[in-house]
């Protein structure tokens, strides 16, 4: 069994609504939680993404600004001092046509919570799991009262929990359940109609999948290492940065890294367990370090590895990895180098931005091919 483990903590990672609620739903009170659960046409928001309104303002989150949250905000007032929970659905093409700013002119469905309270320890379930880099699917009943509010009950949902939480999981979740889990991408929110009959007393499932934050692991906190890490912050990346330089690898010098690293390669990022979700670049000092970087990774399933330097670099570095026997061909193709977009970039900053926008673009071609 490997010894490698995670070394980012949950605490600190990237942005999560929902591992984020807990410390909010315990220093509030009179919270919503607001999830897209539909879209048709064109809308501002995918199906899965959320935000926490209280009576008076957007707290966190996104369900897709302007008018859009505009409309949930007036809404959530009544259903916060009624506990009050509902679909709603919003007409973007007739609801904005009078407003000022862009119009989508889709339709867009809203689950809103008024009791999002009531799951913390699902909510604390998330994060755990996340602190953990695990997925899960979080399963969300919604079965309409005769009042006319909607019931809402959630349950987290993963590979180790699946089999003793089968039996309380309606038969027309399972299988999708199972497969969300074998192969999770972050956004899959699939809806299941438990009855036919009309659309505002129906029984349903909604089934989101909650993946960790990508890993990004940034060998050199040099100028480019520090801007990429700000960058791959603000993607929503976890951030590991790795230096042997004491003066450079500290939390002062590079405040957006969620870990900091220094010391030996084998004693630090030897040990950090990697997946089609971990992204590596090395922008060390020298020639040296970026080959022992690059020895560490290039067999590991990591989804991206990405090396600086000129084309003359790459050829002799890879002439020198075949030759000893380090790579071979096909794991040599894994690695990006020269690295980033080629945008002309010559500062600094251009450079961090060309490789980020290198990142985004291999994210979103492996999250399609899963």
């Amino acid at each position: 069994m490997s010894n490698k483990k995670p070394l980012v903590d949950g605490s600190s990672a990237a942005f999560n609504i929902y591992a984020e609620l807990p410390q909010l739903l315990l220093k509030n009170t009179g919270l919503a939680l607001a999830t897209v659960s539909g879209t048709k046409g064109s809308a501002p928001q995918k199906t899965g993404n959320s935000a926490v309104f209280n009576e008076n303002r957007l707290i966190t989150g996104t369900i897709g600004g302007g008018f859009v949250e505009f409309s949930v905000q007036k809404i959530v007032d009544d259903a916060i001092r009624n506990n009050h929970s509902a679909l709603h659905s919003f007409n973007l093409a007739n609801e904005l046509a009078a407003q000022e700013g862009s119009i989508c002119g889709g339709n867009m469905e809203v689950l809103l919570d008024a009791e999002p309270e009531k799951h913390i320890p699902v909510f604390n379930a998330i994060n755990k799991s996340l602190s953990k880099r695990e997925a899960g699917v979080m399963l969300i009943n919604c079965r309409p009262e005769s009042s006319g509010h909607l019931e809402i009950k959630r349950e987290w949902i993963t590979v180790q929990t699946l089999e003793a939480k089968a039996g309380s999981i309606k038969p027309g979740a399972i299988n999708l359940i199972k497969a969300m889990l074998e192969n999770p991408v972050k956004g899959d929110f699939r809806r299941i109609d438990l009855d036919e009959t009309a659309e505002e007393q129906r029984h349903s499932v909604f089934l989101e999948s909650i993946v960790p934050s990508p890993l990004l692991i940034i060998a050199g906190a040099g100028h480019i290492g520090k801007a990429l890490s700000q960058l791959g912050k603000m993607l929503a990346f976890e951030v590991i940065v790795w230096d042997y330089r004491c003066e450079y690898a500290n939390k002062e010098n590079l405040p957006n890294a969620d870990v900091v690293l220094t010391g030996s390669i084998n004693n630090t990022l030897a040990k950090i367990a990697t997946d089609l979700h971990t992204y590596v670049v090395a922008v060390t000092t020298g020639h040296k370090n970026d080959t022992e970087v690059l020895k560490t990774f290039i067999g590991s399933p990591a989804g991206y590895i990405g090396m600086i330097g000129s084309r003359k670099k790459t050829i002799l570095m890879r002439d020198q990895f075949l030759a000893e026997g380090w790579a071979t061909k096909e794991q040599w193709k894994k690695v990006y180098a020269p690295i980033g977009l080629d945008i002309c970039s010559e500062t600094v900053e251009e450079i961090a931005v060309s490789i980020a926008a290198q990142l985004i673009q291999v994210r979103h071609k492996l999250n399609k091919c899963k």
